[in-house]
């Protein structure tokens, strides 16, 4: 007599089957394992072709407010999430998460409040509310700092009245790109 079990279950994103078939009590058993890959859950892909884009620029250790777009102080509001490419700030249950002290999120109109800002700062934030899967619009924040210093300058060749200097350019523009320098003699 042919008795079979079949059994299947996910491991890691991996779908398992097993097959132990016995023809009679003297054969050994057959176990046939199949693995094959189950799609995983695609992550929430906005058609950013359709979503605005609003832009902010800040200068760095200045404080920034980031309105969520679509929410105002008469909207009901069950959840919210900020985020970036991880989530930055959430309203659950009627409670505000901040995880980063220098973020705050505005009651009444549910902003995101940045203070003092850094040029880490720079990122698109998007608000998810009310389990919404796309934006309303897409918030591009540009935090602006004072760029690193060039390298130490070297001298290429000099006269008795001139000098030509070299040197590197800042290791780390902060986005503030450097658009002259100032060279100052004794």
């Amino acid at each position: 007599m042919l008795s079979s079990l079949t059994a299947s279950f996910t491991a890691q994103h991996y779908l398992v089957r097993c097959l132990v078939s016995r023809l009679s009590s003297w054969q050994p058993h057959a176990t046939l394992v199949v693995v094959s890959r189950v799609p995983e859950s695609p992550a929430p892909v906005f058609d950013i072709e359709n979503i605005p884009v609003v832009k902010y620029v800040a200068v760095a250790g200045r404080n920034v407010t980031i309105s969520c777009p679509g929410v105002n102080e008469h909207s009901l509001i069950d959840t919210l999430i900020w985020k970036t490419t991880q989530t930055v700030a959430e309203y659950v249950n009627g409670s505000p998460l901040v995880n980063n002290p220098r973020i705050t999120l505005l009651p009444g109109n549910f902003s995101l409040h940045i203070s003092p800002t850094s040029s880490a700062d720079t990122a698109e934030y998007t608000c998810l509310f009310n389990d919404r899967h796309s934006p309303e619009a897409i918030a591009d924040l540009l935090v602006q700092d004072v760029p690193d210093p060039p390298g130490r300058p070297l001298v290429v060749s000099f006269t008795s009245r001139s000098v030509d200097l070299s040197w590197a350019h800042s290791q780390d523009a902060r986005n503030a790109p450097v658009t002259n320098f100032i060279i100052e003699t004794r």
